[in-house]
């Protein structure tokens, strides 16, 4: 059995993907494109800051 897309899940990879050039500001552009509440939005955007600070401390 495969589980639906998580919109959190997509969110935080594609701003992982879009840090730079995602339009800002970025939190009430998550919500719209992915259609996430206030604390969705928040959760994505902190997986994918997660994801990039790693990144930078290689």
């Amino acid at each position: 059995m495969q589980l639906p897309p998580d919109p959190v899940d997509d969110a935080a990879i594609w701003v992982t993907v879009h840090w730079w050039t995602s339009p800002r500001p970025l939190l009430p552009y998550l919500k719209r494109k992915f259609k996430l509440s206030d604390a969705e939005a928040m959760d994505a955007f902190r997986a994918a800051s997660d994801v990039i600070i790693q990144g930078a401390r290689r």
